[in-house]
């Protein structure tokens, strides 16, 4: 196996560990010529591999058992720790921390201030970015949560959804599809929010757990006003209606005809505003 960087005698202490900084021995291309300097690591082979494109720069960490793999990199003043792994072609930059047994791959982007930490696994397309604090969760797909967003609890974040601001997700909840969830709200129950939701306050989204297929949930969508998520379904309003009249539960026969009107009630002004939408856009398109 031919080593593409070695250890210069420059070193600094961080956290206990003395970390040496990298040279290249090598060029990898659209990454660092030979001879250029890279950042810095606890160990040669143990924190940075010599297989792939993977690469150190600028002042970036990579200590504690950390492992940066296959075509991935850490730079600026980026920080690896505690036993994370960062692998296929994942960037951690700017001054983001991983830390606790993380998981970052495929062509995840981990930036800015962001902390990621206890167990957290970012892959697919997704971005973490600005100063969100991620921890026991998964972020999938293309998704991405930014800003203050604090996202935890076994939470998992897929689809095109975006988490912002200074909301939080946890609780086992999932954000799916195009949803938004952005504001303060801390969305701590295991509620599905997906198709194109906007939520930004606890007004916007409902759940309960008490019929046959599970939990139902419930939250204010851009396009229908409601979206309704029950037995792995995603319905609107007269979806939701239809399928109770096909249901063999007479209990949930029972309870449809509350749970409709009650829903009908508390999403009306965005029931309206969403007929409001497409009778204006229907408008525009017979001019």
């Amino acid at each position: 196996m031919q080593k593409k960087y070695k250890l210069t005698d420059t070193k600094r202490k961080y956290n206990g560990c003395w970390l040496y900084q990298i040279e290249a021995l090598i060029d990898i291309p659209g990454v660092v010529a030979k001879g250029e300097l890279g950042g810095f690591i606890e160990a040669e082979g143990k924190n940075l591999s010599h297989n792939g494109n993977c690469w150190v720069g600028e002042e970036a960490m990579v200590l504690h058992d950390a492992i940066v793999a296959e075509n991935a990199l850490v730079t600026d003043r980026a920080i690896v720790g505690s036993k994370s792994t960062v692998f296929g072609n994942a960037i951690i930059m700017g001054d983001a921390v991983v830390l606790d047994s993380c998981q970052i791959f495929g062509n995840a982007l981990v930036d800015d201030h962001a902390l990621v930490s206890y167990d957290a696994i970012i892959q697919g397309n997704a971005r973490v970015s600005g100063s969100a604090r991620i921890g026991h969760c998964n972020i999938l797909d293309n998704a991405k949560v930014y800003g203050n967003a604090f996202i935890q609890g076994n939470a998992l974040i897929k689809g095109s959804a975006e988490v912002f601001d200074d909301a939080g997700v946890g609780s086992g909840a999932t954000i799916d599809g195009n949803a938004k969830v952005r504001g303060d709200i801390c969305v701590d129950s295991p509620i599905y929010i997906g198709g194109h939701a906007d939520v930004a306050e606890h007004a916007d989204c409902f759940t309960v757990g008490f019929m046959d297929y599970g939990t139902l949930s419930a939250f204010r969508d851009a396009e229908s006003g409601v979206r309704i998520h029950y037995a792995d379904t995603l319905f609107t309003m007269p979806e939701l209606m239809n399928f109770s009249e096909r249901t063999d539960s007479d209990i949930d026969r029972a309870f449809y005809p509350f749970l409709t009107k009650y829903l009908a009630e508390k999403f009306a002004p965005y029931i309206e505003e969403a007929e409001a939408r497409r009778q204006s856009q229907n408008s525009n398109r017979l001019r």
